[in-house]
Parts: C-alpha cells; sequence; structure tokens
C-alpha cells in the first residue's frame, strides 16, 4: 500500500514536471510565432501608412459623425463629412491634439484620424463684363 501511494506520487511529479516543460514550449512557440505575425502586419500597415502631424496653431477640419433619423427626417448620407475651421490649442500626444474654436472656445481633445487640414479656398474670380 506505501508502495502505491509512493509510485502515484512520484507519476504525479513527474506529470506535473513534464506538463510545466511542454507549457513552456508552446509559450515560447506562441510567442515567436505572435512576434512573427507582428512583423508581417507592421510591413504592410507601415507601406502606404503615411503619418500626419500638426503644429500649435494650424488649421483642421473636424469629421461629423452623424447618424440618420427618419423623425427628423435627416439622412447622414447627404450630411456635411467635415464640420468648421479649428485651430490646434495644445499636442497631447502624437496622435491626440485639443481643439478650440476661432472664437476661442475649447472643442475637446481629438484624434488625427479625425481631423485634416484647412486649406483656405480662394476667392472666386469675378466675371465682369
Amino acid at each position: 500500500m506505501v508502495e502505491e501511494v509512493e509510485s502515484e506520487f512520484n507519476s504525479r511529479i513527474q506529470y506535473q514536471t513534464e506538463l510545466v516543460s511542454k507549457l513552456a514550449k508552446i509559450y515560447k512557440l506562441a510567442r515567436e510565432n505572435i512576434e512573427k505575425s507582428h512583423k508581417v502586419q507592421s510591413k504592410h500597415y507601415n507601406k502606404r501608412h503615411k503619418a500626419v502631424f500638426f503644429q500649435i496653431g494650424d488649421l483642421v477640419m473636424l469629421k461629423t459623425h452623424y447618424l440618420s433619423n427618419k423623425l427628423k427626417k435627416f439622412t447622414k448620407k447627404l450630411a456635411y463629412r467635415w464640420d468648421g475651421v479649428y485651430k490646434i490649442s495644445k499636442v497631447e500626444s502624437p496622435v491626440t491634439y485639443e481643439l478650440q474654436g476661432l472664437d476661442g472656445n475649447c472643442v475637446g481633445v481629438h484624434n488625427v484620424k479625425n481631423l485634416k487640414l484647412y486649406f483656405d479656398r480662394p476667392a472666386p474670380l469675378s466675371n465682369s463684363s
């Protein structure tokens, strides 16, 4: 009876050590696959990615996120895609900027993906007859 307990105990310890070593190998393999996948995905992403940076004082437009509303007879499809002209007042991080309206009111902090540089349109040519 004592021999059975000792042999069962030894097999448990052996099982535990084998399990830990197998899990360590699997973890290492998974980590290597994640790193390889990250390299491939970043290579494809960086092919066409163009970094956008704004400076304090730049004029930008803010992307709108309207929703259609049947009761108000409003369709998102016909709404303006970009709103107003805002000024960059503070750089929170390379991808977040604090905006303020031209009147000086703070609009909030927005991500760079929702901003685009504002270009002033030239004055229309007048037709002199």
